[in-house]
């Protein structure tokens, strides 16, 4: 029963992974309806069909041992050889038109489509020089009348398979008014002029932030909102590898038992952003990475842990267990980041992992080194119980920082440490609270705390009646006390000796 290339094909379209989901309609649309393939072409040169006629019956001469010689006689000089070499020079030695006998040929003059040609790939490259089927196949929605095509029917028809697992398909750039770039229009931006003004990362930053599976369009606004955010990322590598200036992993690391439930907070946070990051990586929604990356340096690092720690790091005894517990939960997240980051920030993520505090042994580079997920990140430090403790903590703290900022309105009080906050709460945000080992004036960032009962969460902020510590800011009734240190408050008295 002769073979149905058709329904070859449709089968192993069914068996390869389109993204985005719509494509494998749009392909298998295509390939129902096509008509033959006719992949000869009559131009003056490119890739010939290397077959020969008999000059005298007209017979084609055409069998693995022709091919063969011709092919091997092209990968020792070029491709030109057919059309520079006459026949005889083409054909091996005593061949002979196996119709009629006669040794006198003529070659073929036609050439390949050059759509065979790309659509051999998977043969010439992929299988040739590197592994087959393809991981992936991506180029623009045009391409599934194309390259996808030729290689899907090239690949069915020799090898009953898709070349490829995965085939992605992107839009085209638009410029900013949702129109096609063209020189004629003078509405094309070239990348180069791009990159001249802001660099590699921002543009391969841009490209994440955007939907590649529509057409989208490219704005100098676009841009520089994403510059912006490029920014925060990088500040939060450099605030954290300007607090691990005299950490070293090998001598100061703690064990885990050593982190403040901040510190296991945060590695929380980090661990479920880098296992969500993998996960969007392997499913190419890279858009994902972009927000995933942006929401935990400025909202779970920068804006709350970063913002806490800073009391710590700065104001607690430099070899005390706090101080270095913090640390090694910021290494452990900066190395996750910087590696995890990599694949968009490139240069970023390299020159910031020459500067990361490394362990023995270290891989000089990041690019050598595993995605951080799984076992090779943070997942082991994922608690769901922790990070729910601390979303009743945080909303408590919302309702703390908006009063701070009432009372800063009116001048009521100018630094938060300035307060005094008097919480009014119910039995259960206190209990929550409570449970925490941290000190919840610290993780409010006001210098005195009082808790009463009551039924919703109120705060209500007055001038703290301590002095204020010139050391780590804080309003204390022990400043002035100790006649050596009289400008400090106890917890650095205790700090500095």
């Amino acid at each position: 029963m002769p073979r149905s290339l058709r329904k070859e094909a449709e089968a192993a379209i069914r068996e390869v992974n389109w993204i985005p989901n719509w494509a494998i309609n749009r392909i298998l649309g295509m390939v129902e309806v096509r008509p033959d393939w006719c992949i000869s072409r009559q131009r003056s040169w490119g890739v010939p069909i290397t077959v020969f006629y008999c000059e005298n019956c007209k017979e084609p001469k055409a069998d693995q041992e022709i091919f063969n010689h011709v092919a091997d006689l092209m990968e020792s000089t070029e491709v030109d050889v057919w059309f520079t070499e006459p026949v005889e020079k083409l054909l091996p030695a005593n061949v002979k038109c196996s119709h009629c006998g006669s040794a006198k040929f003529k070659k073929e003059r036609d050439i390949l489509d050059v759509w065979f040609d790309s659509g051999v790939s998977h043969a010439a490259v992929a299988e040739k020089r590197l592994w087959w089927p393809a991981d992936l196949y991506l180029e623009g929605s045009d391409q599934h009348r194309g390259w996808f095509q030729t290689s899907l029917l090239t690949s069915v028809a020799t090898r009953k398979k898709a070349p490829f697992k995965t085939v992605l398909t992107h839009g085209f750039v638009n410029d900013d008014a949702g129109k096609k770039m063209s020189k004629s229009k003078g509405n094309v931006t070239s990348p180069m002029d791009v990159m001249k003004v802001h660099g590699a990362e921002i543009l391969r930053l841009w490209v994440v932030l955007e939907d590649y599976r529509n057409d989208v369009s490219f704005s100098k606004e676009s841009i520089e909102r994403v510059s912006e955010s490029y920014r925060k990322i990088r500040n939060t590598i450099r605030f954290i590898l300007a607090n691990l200036y005299d950490f070293d992993p090998d001598k100061d690391r703690t064990p885990d038992t050593a982190f403040g439930d901040l510190d296991k907070w945060a590695l929380s946070r980090s661990a479920k952003a880098f296992e969500r990051i993998g996960k969007a990586f392997d499913l190419y929604e890279f858009h994902t990475v972009y927000h995933q990356l942006v929401n935990l340096c400025t909202v779970d690092l920068s804006s709350v842990y970063f913002d806490i720690l800073k009391d710590r790091l700065y104001t607690a005894p430099k070899h005390s267990i706090e101080r270095r517990a913090s640390q090694t939960a910021l290494w452990l997240i900066g190395d996750a980041l910087i590696r995890a980051m990599a694949p968009i920030m490139s240069f970023t993520s390299e020159e910031a992992w020459s500067y990361l505090p490394g362990g023995k042994p270290r891989n000089e580079s990041v690019f050598f080194v595993d995605f951080p997920v799984g076992e090779k990140g943070l997942k082991k430090y994922q608690d769901d119980n922790l990070e729910n403790r601390f979303e009743t903590i945080w909303q408590i703290r919302t309702v703390v920082l908006k009063s701070l900022e009432e009372a800063r309105n009116v001048k009521k009080i100018g630094h938060p440490r300035e307060a005094k906050v008097t919480l009014t709460m119910d039995n259960n945000s206190a209990e929550v609270l409570g449970s925490t080992k941290e000190k919840p004036s610290r993780l409010f960032l006001v210098s005195e705390l009082e808790i009463k009962p009551g039924v919703e969460i109120i705060a209500e902020i007055e001038k703290s009646t301590g002095e204020k510590c010139a050391r780590c800011w804080v309003f204390s009734k022990d400043v002035g006390k100790n006649k050596e240190h009289p400008d400090l408050c106890k917890r650095c008295q205790e700090a500095i000796k």
